[in-house]
């Protein structure tokens, strides 16, 4: 496994979706390559910074807005339609 390789995998590694053998095989890469180590610590940051925020719920009008413009939007004619 190279670095390259190694960067692709880092978030199915940080989530815990990564089979056994590709554990091992990336482990042993970053064990031994700062660079890889660093964008371990990276991918990690980003993780934990999503799962720190918030929930935010959407205004209560928001949907009946969205509804009425799709209701106001010029529908496309099929063309079973037009024969």
């Amino acid at each position: 496994m190279n670095c390259s390789e190694a960067t692709q995998q880092l978030q199915y590694y940080v989530a815990g979706q990564l089979p056994i053998p590709q554990i091992h095989l990336l482990e042993a890469l970053i064990s031994s390559c700062t660079a890889c180590q660093n964008e371990l610590l990276s991918v990690q940051e980003v993780v934990d910074r999503l799962h720190d925020l918030q929930f935010v719920a959407e205004p209560t009008y928001m949907t009946m807005r969205m509804m009425e413009r799709v209701a106001m939007s010029p529908q496309p004619t099929r063309k079973a339609d037009r024969d």
